[in-house]
């Protein structure tokens, strides 16, 4: 993860800090938000949320503040694992594709990564499309459990590979 942040067109990604704790923490409250994320609970309080671990390192490597206009609108991964989360008011704005985007060139591009995997849960038609979009390819449907709410729900994992990307640019 880079310590300097990645400007998109209208996004800022740079790394958590304390100052956003806050904030975090009542975006994650949002049910809405909670129910497709494998590990966040609900409801989120900011006892859950710690940025850092016990040695000063980065508790969630990788991850990122999706920031636009100045607010914290979300989060997204970079690595070998794309994820992300936004706020409802962020949904249906091209927000989502657009930071996912920026984290994938950044993961191929900067981090060397030759393959990214992902997924959706089954329901979370935002979040196909935006994986969709970027040229993720569906792998295999698996059962997770998610935090938030009990019982298990079809996840279907998702991959794209360096070539993949190279070739769509």
């Amino acid at each position: 993860m880079t310590d300097h942040p990645i400007t998109t067109e209208r996004l800022t990604l740079r790394p958590f800090g304390e100052a956003d704790g806050p904030r975090v923490v009542a975006l994650l409250n949002d049910f809405e938000v909670s129910k497709w994320l494998a590990r966040v609970p609900h409801p989120f309080t900011l006892r859950d949320l710690r940025i850092q671990g016990p040695n000063g390192e980065s508790r969630w490597p990788g991850l990122m503040a999706v920031d636009c206009e100045g607010a914290v609108v979300g989060a997204v991964s970079a690595g070998d694992r794309l994820g992300y989360w936004l706020t409802p008011s962020a949904w249906g704005r091209g927000i989502a594709t657009e930071a996912a985007r920026a984290a994938v060139d950044y993961s191929f591009g900067t981090m060397g990564c030759d393959e990214i995997s992902s997924g959706y849960l089954l329901g979370n038609d935002g979040s196909r499309r935006v994986l969709t979009k970027l040229g993720f390819r569906e792998t295999r449907l698996t059962q997770e459990s998610i935090a938030a709410r009990p019982g298990l729900f079809d996840h279907m994992g998702m991959c794209l590979t360096r070539a993949q990307w190279e070739a769509a640019q």
